[in-house]
């Protein structure tokens, strides 16, 4: 079996975290009777002043968005492992989760480490760089993709629109972050790897 029960849960149990932490930088979709062309417009239910079922509304709808986007970032460094013949397991990050929240209610902004990939084995530089990669670029497919679905002609409804395009800038951002060389995130592992494979090339 290639995820666990428990990897499941924690899947979840991490997204649905972020889903809460994350909501309030969505709105609930409503449906027009015209289409647009762009994601970057669109019309929202003002959901501030309502009550909270709306609440929990939002945030499912917020997990709806996040499981393509975080989630599957999380299934592609997982596969990945496995590909090259390495042990890897999904496990949530309770610290991540716990800074999240601490900077959302003590400083009203935040950023999003619910879960990681633990691989074990004897890697090597180029091992490390396509587990670390997997992630991000699975983010980019599923970007193009949206970007895809969005300006072709396909008729979908406003609110698909909206959900897509959310979709689609969530796996942006997640793309060109987790590329930056930012120590204990994928950045890290992509660049580093592939200094020291060039220095190896050059060493001989």
């Amino acid at each position: 079996m290639v995820f666990s029960i428990i990897e499941i849960i924690k899947i979840v149990i991490g997204t649905l975290v972020a889903a809460f932490i994350l909501k309030d930088y969505f709105k609930l979709p409503i449906e027009k009777t015209h289409r647009f062309n762009s994601y970057s417009e669109s019309y929202y239910r003002d959901i501030k002043s309502i009550s909270d079922p709306y609440q929990l509304k939002l945030i499912g709808y917020t997990f709806l968005i996040l499981i393509p986007s975080i989630g599957l970032h999380e299934i592609g460094h997982k596969l990945m492992g496995l590909a090259l013949g390495f042990s890897a397991i999904i496990d949530i990050s309770t610290q991540g989760l716990f800074m999240s929240l601490l900077f959302k209610f003590a400083f009203g902004f935040t950023f999003i480490v619910p879960a990681f990939v633990v691989t074990s084995g004897v890697f090597t530089y180029l091992d490390n760089f396509l587990i670390s990669v997997s992630g991000p670029l699975l983010n980019l497919i599923i970007w193009k993709l949206c970007q895809y679905l969005l300006f072709s002609k396909m008729k979908l409804k406003h609110s698909a629109q909206i959900t897509i395009g959310n979709i689609g800038r969530i796996n942006k951002f997640l793309f060109f972050f987790n590329i930056i060389p930012l120590p204990f995130f994928d950045g890290w592992g992509i660049w580093s790897s592939l200094f020291y494979m060039i220095m190896g090339v050059f060493n001989g």
